[in-house]
């Protein structure tokens, strides 16, 4: 079958094996995949495997048709406080075993896929080709659990209009919230308009998430911020230091929260959640999904996914076009 992999630091088409599923696994019939700023990251800085296919954002069908997501990190199975407690996102042994980092992902014509991490889509039907948007929306869900649970009626502030931004922002509206996002690009304004989030206004907020990943954003998010307010990092600095605005921080006791991937919360599993979310907004898929592109279309879709000034904001790949 075709799949994706980075050799020599780019990312190639490559002829390799269909996948075998072992016990507790199911073969998933890949209908798109998304391209993840940190794919360019882990490409750019040689950290991806030669022979492990990319690709965690991933949505196909089951061999009886069932839609479904794929998490792509699951709990480890070996009854580990961090797995039991809902946090496996934050267990190493699940963390070495993430599709497309530690397992092979799914850029590919098929994935095989722990059943623990198969979230069945009854109610999206033909919106399959979108649904690879849900593991970044997840992304947004979990950190919005961990800041501020039950946010409606707050406050909330997203800096960076990026994918990740705008599904955290589509997060804090699912949960009631009002919400701003600060984005660089017009195209990234526009998508942030379609979801429900306004510009920025006056006044503080209660919660700023910082999107972007900059000691620029980090400044401009702890100012925004009221006192007593919260800070939540998403965005990956990628090893670089973390440089907080000593003055805003200490003087306005804002709470400092960071987020990785997703797990499990009092509500369930993040990732069901965020399949929630696209289920009953189906225009946050329209407006974040700028470009499609076939599996052997692979360095269009890698050089427009960053191109962002140019208007992409979540590309996604297509094993069954052609």
């Amino acid at each position: 079958m075709k799949a994706v992999r980075c050799i020599d630091g780019r990312m190639q088409l490559c002829d390799v094996p269909r996948p075998v599923p072992r016990d507790g696994q199911v073969l998933v019939a890949v209908a798109s995949a998304g391209i993840c700023s940190s794919d360019l990251h882990m490409a750019r800085l040689g950290l991806l495997n030669p022979e492990i296919t990319v690709g965690h954002e991933i949505a196909g069908r089951l061999v009886d048709g069932t839609p479904v997501v794929v998490e792509p990190v699951t709990p480890c199975g070996q009854r580990c406080d961090f797995c039991d407690g809902g946090d496996y996102n934050l267990c190493p042994t699940s963390v070495r075993q993430v599709l497309g980092i530690g397992a092979d992902g799914g850029m590919a014509e098929y994935v095989a896929a722990d059943v623990a991490g198969i979230v069945p889509l009854g109610g999206i039907g033909d919106g399959i080709r979108d649904a690879s948007l849900v593991e970044p929306l997840a992304v947004g869900v979990h950190g919005l659990r961990l800041a501020n649970p039950g946010a409606g009626g707050r406050r909330v502030l997203v800096i960076g209009g990026g994918a990740l931004g705008l599904c955290a922002a589509a997060a804090a509206r699912h949960d009631g919230a009002e919400v701003a996002v600060l984005a660089r690009h017009d195209a990234q304004r526009a998508a942030a308009d379609r979801i429900g989030a306004g510009e920025v206004g006056d006044g503080r907020y209660d919660l700023v998430v910082d999107a972007a990943g900059t000691p620029e954003a980090l400044a401009e998010a702890a100012r925004r911020a009221r006192r007593g307010g919260t800070l939540l990092l998403l965005a990956n600095y990628w090893g670089t230091d973390i440089v907080l605005p000593g003055g805003s921080v200490m003087f306005k006791e804002l709470r400092i929260l960071t987020g990785i991937m997703y797990g499990r919360g009092p509500s369930g599993r993040d990732i069901d959640v965020a399949a929630a979310v696209l289920e009953r907004n189906p225009e946050v898929a329209r407006a974040l999904v700028t470009h499609r592109f076939p599996l052997d279309a692979v360095d269009e879709a890698f050089a427009a996914a960053a191109r962002r000034a140019e208007g992409a904001i979540k590309v996604v790949l297509d094993p069954t076009a052609s």
